[in-house]
């Protein structure tokens, strides 16, 4: 049975919203038919990290949290994996890390100890969210949730990691291309956080790597659409 772990702490606003994205792709993961072990909010810890890697074996590992260039954190920002110190428990695997700057240091480092593959972010990973809308419906946080989702959905279709990072920055340019002609100057600012996380994309590790996927795959998108602006914006950072 293909499994794949899903890292989402919840405690204040940016990981609300990480939260969130990420309990989209746990239920595509299911609809592909993936076993999905969820550590969500007060269970993303060191602890529970360790427990699940002992005795499951993923074919992709989704990991959510703040950091720094050698530091992962999970719930209430502990401390979960920092490079050359214990990042050797993700020899292996493939993982995708929404967090900022781990690319830098702790990506790498995870690589030299013989992980087989991960996409993440050199720089901070910057979005912008209407406070007034539920997580899901926020139409400023959308183009940013659309391309978290698409990296998620591109995993678990089996895509290999360098068309994982390939297709990712496409959808990142398609989002930078629809927004572009809003006249709104907040639009703007969404357009240069999504142009920001873009070119901070990497991918490292075995570039043909894949996750090992249930027989049956399909696939269907999000909603793309954009709502209209309204009060409340917020520049949000995993950082």
């Amino acid at each position: 049975m293909a499994e794949a772990l899903f890292f989402r702490p919840q405690y204040e606003l940016a990981t609300n919203y990480l939260h969130d994205w990420f309990g989209l792709g746990v239920i595509e993961a299911r609809r592909l038919g993936y076993e999905v072990v969820d550590l969500s909010g007060p269970e993303a810890t060191l602890e529970n990290l360790l427990d699940v890697l002992r005795s499951n074996e993923f074919s992709v590992l989704f990991m959510g949290g703040h950091g720094n260039p050698n530091t992962f954190t999970g719930q209430n920002s502990s401390i979960v994996l920092r490079a050359c110190q214990n990042d050797e428990i993700m020899s292996g695997s493939l993982s995708y890390f929404l967090s900022c700057f781990v690319g830098q240091e702790l990506l790498p480092s995870m690589i030299s100890k013989s992980a087989l593959s991960c996409v993440g972010f050199q720089t901070d990973f910057r979005f912008m969210v209407d406070t007034s809308y539920p997580i899901l419906e926020d139409p400023l946080a959308e183009p940013f949730m659309a391309t978290v989702f698409d990296h998620h959905s591109r995993i678990l279709r089996g895509e290999t990691i360098k068309q994982v990072w390939e297709g990712g920055i496409r959808t990142f340019d398609q989002w930078i291309a629809k927004l572009y002609p809003r006249p709104e100057t907040i639009w703007s600012q969404v357009i240069g956080c999504l142009e920001h996380d873009r070119d901070g994309m990497i991918a490292l590790g075995q570039q043909e790597a894949y996750a090992k996927r249930p027989a049956a795959v399909t696939w269907t998108p999000i909603s793309t659409m954009v709502a209209p602006i309204v009060f409340g914006t917020l520049l949000a950072l995993i950082a």
